[in-house]
């Protein structure tokens, strides 16, 4: 249903990022990023700047949409790097007025598998949370089956009838197998739905090498990604899904950015 509502407005500074001209594998950006870590910049830091990035993506989207920072924004985080990001900008989000619901879809044992930067950024949403204060509905299954995640499940299903706009920030650039439970049915719901969403650096279930789907198709108004292309935003069902692609510059070094192969 994405045709039914704007497109996301691309920051008009983004073309002047070198990385606007770059693409990478997901081996060439993990690459990328242990390299800028090596250099000193630290993994806390490429997520901060990656979370605020989307924060002013979501800001343009819902400005161009008439909605203002009263209507809610339901942000799907997922038990990876890519839900520390959706948790950095609940945080933004709360932090210049605006209504994040957070949603953090995690398996039971995902709290013992946690980078450290997802750690500090999960811990930083939750402080936030506790004095903005912004709802956190916990999804730790998915199978809605004990009573907290059915109402989680109950006030998804309410925020996709309405129409909220939903940041999809359940799977970046590791995915490269099919989905399965608990994310099937989460992500079943999405694509069903007639909400509008935003994704963080690819749409979650496509791969980010060759654009194939690994999951059912999340059709964005936009995606915001980080750093450089992936390839698979223009491959295979990449350029149906993604809407329109914002690179966002989140602090790499410029000589890393440089190496990598041209558009």
């Amino acid at each position: 249903m994405a045709e039914r509502f704007p497109r996301l407005p691309i920051d008009p500074l983004g073309g002047a990022y070198l990385g606007w001209r770059r693409q990478a594998s997901a081996a060439a950006m993990r690459a990328v990023d242990q390299a800028a870590v090596q250099r000193g910049v630290p993994a806390e830091l490429l997520m901060e700047n990656a979370g605020r990035a989307s924060a002013a993506a979501v800001r343009r989207w819902l400005a161009a949409a008439g909605r203002g920072p009263e209507q809610p924004v339901l942000i799907l985080a997922g038990p990876g790097n890519n839900g520390g990001d959706g948790f950095c900008l609940a945080r933004t989000l709360a932090n210049q007025g605006h209504r994040p619901v957070l949603l953090p879809v995690f398996r039971a044992d995902a709290g013992r598998r946690r980078s450290p930067e997802l750690a500090l950024h999960q811990d930083l949403a939750g402080s936030a949370a506790a004095t903005a204060p912004f709802p956190i509905l916990p999804l730790g299954s998915g199978d809605g089956l004990a009573p907290v995640e059915a109402e989680s499940l109950k006030q998804l299903e309410a925020h996709l009838r309405a129409e909220t706009l939903v940041v999809d920030a359940l799977f970046g650039t590791g995915l490269s197998r099919p989905i399965g439970p608990p994310f099937l049915g989460l992500l079943e719901r999405l694509a069903a739905s007639s909400a509008p969403i935003l994704c963080l650096d690819l749409p979650s279930g496509l791969d980010a090498d060759d654009g194939r789907l690994w999951g059912p198709p999340l059709r964005a108004v936009g995606t915001v990604c980080f750093g450089a292309w992936k390839p698979g935003l223009l491959r295979g069902q990449g350029p149906r899904l993604a809407g329109a692609v914002e690179i966002a510059e989140i602090g790499l070094p410029l000589p890393l950015i440089e190496e990598l192969e041209p558009l």
